[in-house]
């Protein structure tokens, strides 16, 4: 959850014709996470022309409780037409 929440964040700032795949993940478990829903919350620390930086963190339904933290690094990838 938290990499497809760090992917979607760099996707957003990509031009159009590029990708991005997770190059290098780091995740720190805070707190167990009980059955139910959760939250993501990415921000995008840096796009440059080859590599990405993002982060996450993963809360439960009301926020309370921090459960995961996450960085990464992404490749980002030119499609060919």
């Amino acid at each position: 959850m938290l990499d497809l929440a760090m992917a979607m964040g760099v996707l957003s700032q990509l031009k159009p014709g590029c990708t991005c795949a997770t190059t290098s993940l780091t995740v720190n478990m805070q707190s167990a996470g009980q059955e139910g829903r959760f939250i993501a919350v990415a921000g995008v620390d840096r796009v440059g022309r080859q590599i990405a930086f993002a982060h996450a963190k993963l809360y439960d339904a009301e926020r309370s409780r921090l459960i995961a933290s996450a960085t990464s690094s992404l490749a980002v990838i030119r499609l060919r037409p």
